[in-house]
């Protein structure tokens, strides 16, 4: 898996720790607002949400066999993602969404899927996830390097 922010490699929050009634599900990454967050491996968008809790604005990507990674606190989506959003969002008007998309949106392992931010939250940092048939698993001890800069 490429890691998934244009900046060197930092964690701030581990996969498992124990939160408010839930443990993590996956791992916080210090970021500056803005930084590039890219797909850590070629997917397919399944699921855009939005709102002012929660994750935020948050992008799911889905991967060959069963598995899927979860962006989330993102400033801003990428263009071609941002584009399904309008056309969705202008016909109801809400902030508040999670899409589904019918059409397939695909990204290349590297390419940048969001920029990131505070949505969702207090502090500025990239949540990310590694899931295989739905069920989280620790992106450092499957295939996420964290590679000295």
């Amino acid at each position: 898996m490429t890691y998934p922010l244009l900046a060197p490699p930092s964690v701030s929050s581990s996969f498992g720790t124990y939160r408010i009634n839930h443990h993590h599900s996956g791992i916080d990454l210090y970021a500056y607002e803005g930084t590039p967050v890219v797909a850590a491996a070629d997917g397919v968008v399944s699921i855009i949400k939005r709102g002012s809790g929660g994750y935020g604005r948050a992008v799911y990507l889905r991967h060959e066999k069963g598995y899927t990674t979860l962006y989330a606190h993102l400033a801003a989506f990428a263009p071609t993602i941002q584009r399904l959003i309008d056309r969705h969002t202008r016909k109801r008007a809400k902030f508040k969404f999670k899409i589904r998309p019918r059409e397939k949106i695909t990204f290349k392992a590297g390419e940048i899927i969001g920029w990131s931010g505070t949505s969702g939250t207090d502090l500025c940092h990239l949540h990310f996830e590694l899931r295989y048939k739905n069920a989280p698993l620790n992106p450092l001890t499957h295939g996420l390097e964290l590679l000295d800069q």
